[in-house]
């Protein structure tokens, strides 16, 4: 499709991307190698070329520093680590355009020839003995600023990475944590590996280290979680995850502000599972964290103590083969501990082979028949059964859905009953193995879409991998495959019965994200689908006009959970040269 506007040039700081990493390019043969897992973004150097900013640019911030300017305590702990990989973290320190920062560098007793810098205003170094996370933990004493950063040797900031994030913070005092896309260098010294972020996300962050660096956090925070964990993958996991969850608002900015040959921050660490569930599990909230389906992810499961009843509704009848291949996978597919019961819409269609088979399933007890017109729309239908089926958790499966999962209730489950949860979507395949729906992303060809659609589901990627195989949050999923507590769909009005055609799921997950719920996608829930979705191409003006009206806020400021680098108008994330509003692509966006 299209775009109906000509892309526009976004004012002030927007979508810029450093240079600062070319101040050290002179050192790259020197500096430590990062592994590659990250996609190849072939229109890389175009990007960084449309969006790096401008010597006038970095200018104006030296000269219009914030007021106040609290002070940033960096530290970094040079330990077994090459000269070089530090001078360059300092070079790029010493090129920032907010200069009320400190660094602390923390020096093992066989490093001291590293000490190329003298102590200055800006600059303190420790000298002292123990083990890399030994002097981490002494780099906590150290920090006198308002807020701190993590610095390895080799990670080079942006000129302005350190004026962007700080003017987030100041701009909002509950921005407790602000965090940026990074990018690597490869062996010729050249930007690549862009890591495009998500939001914060609760589940996302557990599931993989979606933060990275750089993170600033407050001192309120850091002293709160006891200061540095350590140096590691697994150690920055961990230390990001508890500042996040003690921040009171974390801020992300969709701009690469560093650049780094130490690794990215996926760990294949034996002991992540044991880590994570350590530092999240409470006294209120039992979490159990486990090796997920690919090296270097995690999945977790939520103990909520007695399991609810669940009601499965089926709220459509393609056929009688899909419909009993529905039930049956449903029956095989679960051996869910406190029961469930089946209900299906019947619309009372005159189809002998069908009739036997329902009266069947009533008959002995396997399902529950709900009777309804054969005129309603989806949502309506979906409404009323629920009505008649409330229940503590309510799953909805389209009834040309073979669910291929055992313990699916389990996996929804998990997700669904944690506090302030609201939908939660399973994966949905096609027959010929290719993704129909992994989560839903706001903003997709103007309307929404699913990441990947129509690929093979496999994990080709790191970044495929990070929307298809994890548990993560979403901002939207797909009624299709979707399941909720009974007293949330309820008290947040049901599904508005108005959108007849598309878009009711979708609107129903912005209504509960307004509410402060938080949708979630599980790929340990899986279904292969037989029928179709229906298309935005489809669907009458008056359903459109509605949608646009739900999602128009979403689609100008950019759905939280998909990085606004991407472009809008591909279903697989790619790089978007000129980054611009999913509103542009959408029909009924005016200026």
């Amino acid at each position: 499709m299209e775009r109906k506007n000509e892309r526009k040039e976004t004012k002030g700081f927007q979508n810029r991307v450093t240079v600062a990493a070319d101040m050290a390019a002179a050192l790259f043969d020197e500096l430590p190698k990062r592994e590659g897992k990250q996609p190849k973004f072939d229109n890389y150097e175009e990007y960084l070329a449309n969006n790096a900013p401008t010597h006038e640019q970095l200018e104006e911030q030296r000269e219009n520093a914030a007021e106040p300017s609290p002070l940033v305590s960096i530290a970094i702990v040079a330990k077994e680590c090459s000269g070089a990989s530090l001078d360059a973290t300092l070079i790029s320190l010493m090129a920032q355009t907010y200069t009320n920062w400190e660094a602390c560098i923390m020096l093992g007793l066989e490093e001291k020839q590293l000490k190329r810098f003298n102590d200055t205003a800006n600059l303190r170094v420790v000298i002292s003995s123990g083990t890399e996370k030994d002097l981490w933990r002494q780099a906590s004493a150290h920090m006198r600023g308002a807020y701190i950063l993590q610095l390895r040797p080799g990670d080079i900031l942006s000129s302005e990475a350190l004026y962007l994030m700080m003017q987030s913070a100041i701009s909002n005092q509950d921005f407790e944590a602000v965090f940026a896309d990074e990018d690597a260098l490869d062996d010729n010294g050249n930007r690549c590996q862009p890591i495009f972020k998500p939001e914060y996300g609760n589940v996302t962050v557990l599931t993989h280290n979606s933060i990275g660096s750089p993170l600033i956090i407050s001192k309120r925070v850091f002293e709160a979680i006891g200061g540095f964990v350590g140096g590691t993958p697994l150690d920055r996991w961990q230390y990001a995850v508890r500042a996040l969850r003690k921040a009171r608002t974390t801020q992300h900015i969709a701009r690469i502000l560093l650049s780094s040959r130490n690794g990215n921050e996926w760990t294949d660490n034996a002991h992540a599972a044991d880590v994570m569930e350590s530092t999240v599990s409470g006294k209120k909230t039992s979490i159990s964290c486990s090796t997920g389906k690919n090296t270097g992810t995690l999945k977790i499961n939520v103990d909520i103590g007695k399991e609810p009843q669940a009601s499965i509704i089926i709220p459509n009848i393609d056929n009688f083969e899909n419909l009993k291949r529905c039930v049956e996978s449903i029956e095989l597919g679960s051996d869910y501990s406190n029961g469930y019961r089946i209900y299906i819409a019947d619309d009372r269609r005159e189809d002998a082979e069908l009739r036997r088979y329902l009266d069947a399933l009533k008959k002995t007890g396997t399902a529950s028949l709900i009777s309804i017109g054969s005129k309603l729309s989806l949502p309506q239908i979906i409404n009323h059964c629920a009505k008649k089926a409330i229940n503590e958790l309510l799953i909805f499966v389209n009834g040309s859905c073979e669910i291929t999962t055992p313990r699916f209730i389990d996996e929804m489950k998990n997700l669904a009953m944690m506090r302030l949860s609201g939908a939660v979507g399973g994966k949905l395949i096609g027959p010929d193995g290719r993704i129909i729906s992994v989560g839903e992303v706001i903003g997709i060809n103007g309307w929404t879409g699913c990441p990947y659609r129509g690929e093979p589901d496999d994990t080709a990627d790191i970044l495929k991998l990070s929307f298809t195989g994890l548990q993560r949050n979403v901002s939207a999923v797909s009624g299709a495959f979707m399941a909720i507590r009974g007293d949330i769909f309820m008290s947040a009005g049901m599904l508005d019965e108005t959108l007849s055609m598309v878009g009711w799921d979708t609107e129903f997950c912005i209504r509960l994200m307004r509410r402060g719920y938080m949708n979630y996608f599980t790929p340990y829930a899986e279904a292969i689908m037989y029928g179709n979705i229906p298309s935005y191409g489809t669907a009458s003006k008056e359903n459109l006009e509605r949608c646009y009206d739900s999602f128009r806020q979403t689609l100008i400021e950019g759905d939280k959970y998909y990085n606004p680098n991407f472009d809008y108008a591909s279903s697989i994330p790619s790089l978007a040269v000129k980054p611009y509003p999913a509103a542009e692509l959408n029909p009924f966006y005016q200026t």
